[in-house]
């Protein structure tokens, strides 16, 4: 058994041990989430003896869960690996040792601008872009982390904006492997902004806050919120304009929080019954003779968590 970091700073076994560097950050912190989660310790102490607090020690974890639930659910191919787009934040040695060395997917991750090529010496090397349409060049070079495990290098990808030298600015990305960084970064990343989008329209579900540190408890919340949010997208896309452009928190405003009516069972149907819905007219276009329209669109209307009942409304 391994005990990380005493009071001089080594990795102590039981025949030896390893002076580490003051500034070796990798590597204190996988030894705390080691000792945190495998020694015993548990995060909080874990954390304060590595001089983290709670919250950081929980971030570090959900990064490497995160991951390996991933790489469970989809189960890439060898030759298949997913791309990941993270924000400037997790730009971080470990995180891209991490990803390039034990997971199957690939990472894309903004620079931080003291890494990126300065904006002078980028103009006067114009000729290491390649112009792609009016206004838009890219640039690729091998990149080297300081006290990376990766043998190899890294990639990094830089988009110059601008027409003319004195209007030129840029912006340099890292990628663990040798990519196409057009594609990546005109049309791969930009689609990141789709799960801002997705928190913009939904965080009333439950994503605004965490309210618990117990991941068991934060997984089924999370559960629960993206089966409503697939059952008011579905809904949104239904009644289209105006309600496909409202926010969680507008649809319970305007039309959740004024349902009012009664639930009845009629042979094998469950018959929902709403007095004085807003937006009727809509609605019963929509969701009246509900078994009718899903048999139309070749859907099984009934529902086998419900003892094979269907389900209908009825708006009055």
């Amino acid at each position: 058994m391994l005990e990380f970091f005493d009071s001089s700073a080594k990795l102590v076994g039981h025949s030896g041990s390893i002076l580490l560097p003051d500034d070796d950050e990798i590597t204190r912190k996988l030894a705390m989430l080691f000792e945190g989660q495998c020694e015993g310790l548990g995060p909080t102490q874990a954390a304060r003896k590595f001089g983290y607090t709670k919250q950081r020690y929980f971030q570090l974890l959900e990064r490497f869960e995160l991951l390996e639930l991933s790489q469970e659910i989809l189960n890439p191919a060898p030759d298949q690996a997913p791309l990941v787009l993270a924000d400037s934040e997790h730009y971080t040695t470990e995180l891209l040792d991490h990803v390039h060395l034990e997971t199957p997917f690939e990472l894309l991750v903004p620079m931080p601008p003291q890494n990126s090529p300065k904006l002078q010496d980028q103009a006067r090397s114009s000729e290491r872009f390649n112009r792609r349409w009016a206004g838009y060049a890219t640039a690729k070079e091998p990149f080297r982390l300081k006290q990376s495990r990766c043998s190899e290098p890294y990639y990094r990808f830089v988009q110059r904006n601008g027409e003319r030298p004195e209007d030129y600015y840029f912006k340099s990305f890292l990628a663990t492997v040798d990519r196409d960084e057009v594609q990546d970064l005109t049309v791969h990343y930009p689609q990141r902004w789709h799960i801002e989008e997705f928190f913009k329209f939904n965080q009333a579900l439950g994503w605004h806050r965490a309210g618990t540190l117990n991941l068991n408890i934060r997984y089924g919340q999370m559960t629960m919120a993206l089966v409503a949010q697939a059952a008011i997208h579905q809904m949104r896309q239904r009644l289209g304009q105006p309600f496909s452009q409202w926010d969680a928190s507008h649809l319970a405003r305007e039309l959740f929080g004024a349902l009012e009516g009664d639930v009845r069972v009629k042979d094998d149907t469950i018959q929902v019954t709403y007095y004085n819905a807003p937006h009727r007219d809509r609605l019963r276009q929509q969701y009246e003779n509900l078994p009718d329209k899903l048999q139309q669109e070749g859907i099984e209307p009934t529902l086998p968590w419900l003892y094979d009942f269907k389900l209908d409304f009825r708006f009055r």
